[in-house]
């Protein structure tokens, strides 16, 4: 089959990096993923920092524990692959 042919099934979608919009696109393939596409998202970490909380965790409102992101339940609950390579890093 050649490139062109290719169906929708052999198609993949890759996030370098768990930034914040990344993050929303996980959440947002959660409700409706494509069908068949492969979601993977590659980061150096396992939790991404939710730099939204950080005004709140400096004034000591929150714990800084609130700002920790566990990836690996999110690209579960999306049905992506988490590839955490510390060597991957994204610049």
């Amino acid at each position: 089959m050649s490139r062109r042919q290719s169906s929708v099934r052999d198609r993949a979608v890759v996030l370098l990096g768990a930034g914040h919009t990344h993050l929303h696109v996980l959440q947002q393939w959660r409700a409706d993923a494509a069908t068949g596409v492969r979601l993977t998202c590659v980061s150096d970490f396992e939790t991404a920092t939710y730099s939204g909380m950080l005004p709140g965790v400096l004034a000591g409102d929150y714990p800084a524990s609130t700002m920790e992101i566990d990836l690996r339940p999110l690209c579960a609950a999306a049905g992506a692959t988490l590839i955490v390579d510390p060597d991957a890093a994204v610049q």
